[in-house]
């Protein structure tokens, strides 16, 4: 059956980005196709993982402070002079100090974002760090684990995890809530190893009697902790990197056999907790408490909450109280439904624009903003379309970010995105009287950082000498 050659979307935990192929329409509840009942459910599996794993929440924490300081950081650096405000970080260079200041700031930000995607998906994955280039992780430590599936060796990544932890629910959901047959449900014609690599590899060493398992597993490995900020050793590399967990786990299910056994789906709130106490301990892991306990402070350490972050803090204290919330909420119709409801990812970006996924918690207005933010602070950085650079312009999230109509100009006045400091704010900001923002919303960003795309000047080309 084709609509379960593949799934059709894709999540980006940095941004709670959930994209999905097809227009807003062929995810209308009334009228959903299986393959966008099952992409659906697969996407917001990932959004789970967002929400409820010290993994989510660390990834998306560090990309936004890194985000934030960034932005701090460059604002500052052209403090230091008059005139013209230079974008990106290499172009502020009319000082020495600010040419040092700037590449300061690009290289500890570059560090940080590729810690981030050592932890999650590298091209080559079976690179050391040092390989790989990372300068604060400058040591001979293999990034990821190799492993063995059919005589085959295959490096695992965490996205192998995140995606087979996301594809095991998702053809269970279509088994077992949508009563297709077992066979075809399961039906790996077309689909990238990517997707069952991890479950293929968990298989062959615990054996098929523990298929329950896996989810479990999945879930651990994603449980890490930001301490230490900056590995010591080896072994605090691979504690704290979902790949290496979830190998060291699935090898302790294996060869202990001692460990408590959950039992039936029914009575996982009775022995779920003691089966992942028992296991993490074996693994000389950090329990489940001290995990959850470090991401509530990290939030009680900020002045004041975003409505996301309001909205990630509320899924660790539900995960607190439930640890198994979100493992496999397949094997409990109830909480299925449950989590679909309170828990929506807080934007779905759709072929023909932006739809509202229902979550009256998050404003449409901090999404739009922190859209804004994150677009800008990738241009900071460097990171240029070929839009931008041929026009020496700056791009508004949605025409940086391919999104269709996310914006109404772009089907009104069909506005590309791009915007030139010569020209201006292509839409002016106004507010109506009932206190809605009106206009361009990257002009509104601007507006609100004190800064006017007029006094910009842009060179999408600068380099940093010495990366020339």
């Amino acid at each position: 059956m084709d609509h379960l050659d593949t799934t059709f979307g894709t999540f980006l935990t940095t941004r709670l980005e959930m994209r999905l192929a097809g227009e807003l329409s062929d995810y209308d509840p009334n009228s959903m196709s299986m393959r966008s009942l099952a992409t659906y459910l697969h996407e917001h599996i990932h959004f789970f993982q967002a929400i409820f794993t010290g993994y989510g929440h660390i990834q998306w924490d560090s990309h936004r402070q890194m985000t934030g300081y960034l932005i701090k950081e460059w604002k500052e650096i052209n403090s230091l002079t008059e005139g013209k405000v230079k974008i990106p970080l290499a172009h502020c260079n009319t000082l020495q100090k600010q040419s040092f200041l700037s590449q300061h700031v690009y290289e500890t930000s570059k560090e940080q974002i590729k810690i981030g995607q050592a932890k999650f998906y590298m091209r080559n994955g079976s690179l050391t760090l040092k390989e790989f280039g990372l300068r604060l992780l400058n040591h001979d430590w293999r990034a990821n684990p190799v492993v063995d599936i059919c005589g085959k060796h295959v490096v695992l990544q965490t996205k192998d995890i995140l995606e087979g932890h996301a594809h095991f629910i998702e053809r269970s959901f279509v088994e077992h809530i949508c009563e297709v047959k077992t066979e075809i449900a399961w039906e790996r014609e077309g689909l990238p190893s990517q997707y069952t690599n991890a479950y293929d590899w968990f298989i062959q060493e615990c054996g098929k009697s523990y298929n329950d398992y896996f989810p479990i597993i999945c879930d651990l490995a994603l449980q890490i902790s930001w301490k230490p900020l900056i590995p010591q050793n080896e072994n605090e590399w691979q504690s704290t990197n979902p790949s290496w967990r979830f190998v060291k786990l699935t090898r302790t299910l294996a060869s202990s056999h001692n460990i408590s056994t959950l039992g039936e789906r029914a009575n996982w709130h009775k022995n779920y907790k003691f089966f992942c106490s028992e296991i993490l301990d074996l693994c000389d892991y950090k329990s489940l408490d001290e995990i959850f306990e470090e991401r509530i402070k990290a939030f009680s350490r900020k002045s004041e909450l975003m409505e996301i972050e309001k909205l990630m803090k509320k899924g660790i204290q539900l995960k607190m109280s439930k640890p198994w919330i979100g493992v496999n909420p397949v094997g409990d119709k109830n909480e299925l439904y449950s989590l679909m409801a309170d828990f929506k990812a807080p934007y779905i970006v759709f072929e023909d624009g932006i739809g509202s996924s229902g979550v009256p918690s998050v404003s449409g207005g901090e999404l739009m903003f922190e859209l804004q933010f994150q677009a800008l602070a990738s241009q900071v950085f460097g990171d240029f379309s070929p839009q931008a650079s041929s026009n020496c312009s700056l791009e508004c999230a949605f025409g940086k970010n391919k999104i269709r109509n996310g914006c109404g100009f772009q089907s009104s006045h069909g506005c590309t995105g791009l915007i030139n400091p010569k020209e201006g704010i292509p839409f002016p900001i106004s507010t109506s009287n009932g206190g809605t923002l009106e206009g361009c919303s990257f002009g509104w960003l601007l507006n609100v950082m004190g800064l006017k795309i007029e006094n910009m000047e842009i060179d999408p080309n600068a380099r940093f000498p010495s990366l020339k």
